[in-house]
């Protein structure tokens, strides 16, 4: 199937179907008082971190897997994939649904013993750690995917991931409806999450809304790329936000480049900053990722003045505990 017909209106519904079919729900917006008095429009808030698993990544596990079975006419008995923070628990979850043998390589510094046992304990999956970055255990779980002969789902390189993240928009463009979406901020991670809504709206005949990606200042390697007009590779990623990428795929670089409106990079002492405000405001705790969106537009009120805005809340896969202890690292006198 070529690319317009894997990106076609009629192909995001059928992804939209095939996700509700095993109960992945359409997750709320909420218009945010406090934020939108910041830019004298309208913010809304679509609340991903409500799917099970606490993001938007099992959009796109479920759709491959329900995908895989249109076309297969059967399910896979194993599933393979490579995670950073949140890709795995989505394909666990989906897993577990559809009582498929699970497999996930985590790179080191992904690595804690919290996340072993929700993936093993909670969803059932396998954690086998692999490789000092994303990309070493992405590689590795591909050919093992490949010697075993069983189903490896990428992260954000593959059309049915990114249907089934498009559906996000369509929900967003439903809930919305009667009013016009003039800007969505989320965040790079692998690009996956911009290119899935990025082609769904595309898909309606949207050409109103524009996107803004945004990114931790030290791990901003679609930003760089922006800037330098060609694939960017960062040797030294450091930021709370651990996307656990330091390069951004030339296909995906390619899309964002042609429907970006403006790159945004926050720093980590601000986004720091936005997940105490946003937990004593809107009585939630995000973690990094999702944060630092709030504070893209925090940051940059002018940019969206008397505008309606939608901020993808992506997840919200972290503790009290390591929030208190990213505030004593950046603000060290408060304590």
């Amino acid at each position: 199937m070529d690319k317009e017909n894997y990106y076609s209106s009629d192909q995001f519904c059928i992804a939209e179907k095939r996700i509700r079919s095993i109960d992945v729900g359409i997750t709320p917006i909420k218009r945010s008082t406090w934020l939108s008095d910041i830019i004298e429009g309208n913010v809304y808030m679509k609340m991903e971190f409500f799917q099970p698993g606490n993001s938007f990544k099992l959009r796109g596990a479920a759709n491959y897997l329900l995908a895989y079975l249109d076309l297969h006419k059967t399910l896979p008995t194993k599933v393979v994939t490579s995670s950073g923070e949140v890709q795995g628990i989505g394909v666990a979850v989906a897993c577990k649904k559809l009582k498929i043998a699970c497999e996930i390589y985590l790179p080191f510094f992904c690595y804690t013993e919290a996340r072993r046992a929700l993936l093993e304990d909670t969803y059932g999956a396998k954690v086998i750690i692999s490789g000092e970055t994303f990309q070493d255990s992405c590689a590795e779980a591909e050919e093992k995917g490949k010697e075993q002969g069983v189903c490896y789902i990428h992260p954000f390189n593959d059309p049915w991931v990114l249907q089934g993240y498009g559906t996000m928009f369509l929900e967003i463009n439903e809930q919305m409806k009667g009013m016009n979406i003039d800007s969505i901020l989320a965040t790079v991670g692998g690009g996956g999450m911009l290119s899935g809504m990025i082609e769904a709206s595309h898909s309606l005949g949207n050409q109103h809304t524009e996107f803004y990606s945004v990114e931790n200042k030290g791990a901003d390697y679609y930003n760089q790329s922006h800037l330098q007009h060609k694939q960017v590779t960062l040797h030294d990623v450091h930021s709370i936000a651990q996307p656990g990428l330091n390069t951004i795929s030339p296909e995906i670089l390619q899309r964002l480049e042609q429907h970006i409106k403006r790159p945004l990079v926050v720093d980590d002492a601000d986004v720091i900053e936005t997940i105490f405000q946003t937990l004593d405001i809107e009585k939630i705790l995000l973690d990094p990722s999702s944060a630092s969106v709030i504070t893209a537009i925090v940051k940059n009120p002018s940019l969206f003045k008397g505008k309606n805005v939608v901020l993808v809340i992506s997840s919200a896969n972290t503790t009290i505990e390591e929030c208190l202890e990213w505030k004593r690292q950046f603000f060290p006198l408060e304590y």
